[in-house]
């Protein structure tokens, strides 16, 4: 058996093989289809949308990432942070997929960041996207009449939030907007 090594760079290629014995005996073979040869480089950092609370329960992330035909994206990493805290891997998801709903979190009580990272075909790694956080509301009753609301500055979506909205349940069920906050105000005391 014979080895051949080529040095290709990035791009398709179609192979066709020779082979000649002693005697001048030739067989071709013509592989029909081409083959890639993948870059290797790392992909372009995906970029988080948001991170928003839902139902007072979990917390959905989305985001935006894209391959290229010769350096195809296989995988997003996905990485969490709690209060502050280290990042950690918490899932890996099929390249098709651009959210995740983390159903493992205790938003009550805790604040979230995450981060996403691209990984191609060649297992390389893009770097971090964009921080995505969860808002993590508090209050503090201060006597029977006033209460103070009081969150983390929301800082994950592409465009920064320009305000802050305060919203009330009415009496018919219904939410209805009971103050709104400049981006750089991060409390309120509501006299009610």
């Amino acid at each position: 058996m014979i080895r051949a090594y080529f040095l290709l760079d990035t791009g398709f290629y179609s192979v066709k093989v020779i082979a000649r014995n002693q005697l001048n005996c030739v067989s071709e073979l013509l592989l029909e289809d081409s083959f890639p040869i993948y870059d290797t480089t790392r992909l372009l950092n995906a970029e988080i949308i948001r991170s928003t609370v839902v139902n007072n329960e979990n917390i959905y992330t989305e985001w935006l990432s894209e391959g290229l035909t010769l350096n195809p994206l296989t995988n997003h990493l996905i990485y969490r942070s709690e209060n502050g805290n280290d990042f950690e891997l918490i899932t890996t998801l099929d390249s098709s997929i651009r959210s995740y709903l983390d159903e493992f979190v205790d938003v009550v009580n805790n604040q979230y960041n995450y981060l996403v990272v691209n990984r191609n075909i060649c297992n390389t790694n893009s770097i971090y996207s964009n921080l995505g956080n969860s808002i993590l509301l508090e209050f503090d009753r201060l006597d029977n009449f006033r209460t103070k609301l009081n969150w983390n500055f929301y800082n994950g979506w592409i465009d920064n939030p320009n305000k802050y909205e305060i919203q009330k349940l009415n009496s018919s069920g219904n939410w209805e907007l009971f103050k709104t906050l400049d981006n750089t105000e991060n409390e309120i005391i509501i006299n009610e």
